[in-house]
């Protein structure tokens, strides 16, 4: 059983009860162990996650024999968003570090009530927004450090 208290993360801070209420009633949970895959790259992205406990990893295959972890998501944070956009595929594989338990909501569900209650749809995807331009943010500048790394790079900069 999902509770109110589970929803509350830190996207959805600005969100009342009675719109929690409503995601509570799409959302079930489940429990993994570690190194369990929750999705893998490439599949349709339906689901949307929140991480109670443990943490999932994100990985991106750099070629059959090398795997990098580009992400690690917390308890209170989520991942998979995907599932907000119809039938994307996944660019990554999440993959459980420990025992974890996750909320998992149904993207088409998910859009369901937000098309349906427009104040939660418009509080969701600022939420989202939020967290996609932080991750974006973050991945660049990761990116622009290794490139200042780049041996080629070096006496260019």
């Amino acid at each position: 059983m999902i509770t109110l208290d589970d929803l509350r993360i830190p996207q959805f801070e600005n969100l009342p009860d009675d719109k929690l209420k409503k995601l509570r009633d799409v959302a079930d949970a489940i429990d993994l162990e570690d190194g369990d895959i929750v999705y893998n790259a490439g599949e349709e992205g339906d689901i949307f996650y929140i991480v109670l406990s443990g943490e999932a990893v994100l990985e991106h295959a750099l070629s059959k024999d090398a795997q990098v972890i580009f992400s690690s998501v917390q308890p209170g944070y989520c991942f998979g968003w995907t599932a907000l956009a119809h039938q994307q595929p996944r660019r990554a594989t999440a993959r459980c570090r420990g025992a974890s338990r996750f909320v998992r909501i149904n993207g088409n569900e998910l859009r369901r009530i937000m098309d349906e209650d427009h104040t939660l749809g418009y509080l969701l995807y600022h939420a989202f927004m939020e967290s996609v331009l932080s991750q974006l943010f973050t991945r660049t500048e990761q990116f622009m450090s290794m490139l200042s790394h780049h041996p080629d790079l070096k006496n260019a900069l």
